[in-house]
């Protein structure tokens, strides 16, 4: 299974490299990016300003390769939503230094998923709310076109299997994520996830 994440929200917003394009803001994950059995996300001691990134991701149903973005909805019917932990101070140092980040949004267990539910029953926009204590924070995420072009960039360079995940990238970000915090989604007014940060 390959996790594929888009990062050009990142590239752009955080970074200020303004002229990141889709191909060279996709990211690789491992496997061991999830955080199982709903444990809480341990806070990781190599950064002093952790952030949480919220966005939506689906699950490749089918094989595909050079996949057009017209077509990308048919090899996709569920969705999902995410919270990945980012050591922000990490990734900074790491893009000074070279054009990689990936170790400061792939280490283990930093990405937190919810349940996937089936496409055909959510609107191609939806409003996330995010609660990091007791600040609020709300989005209209429209999900589908910035999936559609991930999954059009990602499978021009890699076959695409059933089982992988694709994360558009696009989302609300959460600053200065601290132990002890307690993380709450809502999708659409739904209560989604919780995480909680030890």
């Amino acid at each position: 299974m390959k996790i594929i994440f888009n990062g050009k929200y990142i590239s752009k917003k955080i970074l200020k490299h303004l002229d990141a394009d889709d191909a060279n803001s996709l990211h690789i994950l491992p496997e061991t990016v999830l955080i199982q059995n709903n444990l809480p996300f341990f806070h990781p001691d190599f950064t002093g300003n952790l952030y949480a990134f919220i966005q939506p991701g689906v699950k490749i149903n089918k094989l595909g390769k050079s996949i057009e973005a017209n077509f990308a909805e048919n090899y996709y019917d569920e969705i999902g939503f995410f919270i990945q932990f980012i050591a922000m101070d990490f990734l900074k140092k790491l893009a000074r230094k070279t054009s990689s980040y990936t170790t400061a949004i792939s280490f283990d267990y930093c990405l937190n998923a919810g349940e996937f539910i089936k496409t055909d029953t959510l609107a191609k926009g939806v409003m996330c709310e995010a609660k990091l204590n007791d600040a609020n924070f709300k989005e209209y995420i429209v999900w589908k076109k910035g999936i559609d072009n991930t999954i059009e960039t990602a499978s021009r360079f890699f076959t695409l299997k059933t089982g992988d995940i694709i994360l558009s990238g696009e989302g609300i970000m959460l600053k200065h994520v601290i132990q002890d915090s307690q993380i709450e989604l809502r999708v659409d007014d739904y209560a989604y996830l919780n995480c909680r940060v030890k």
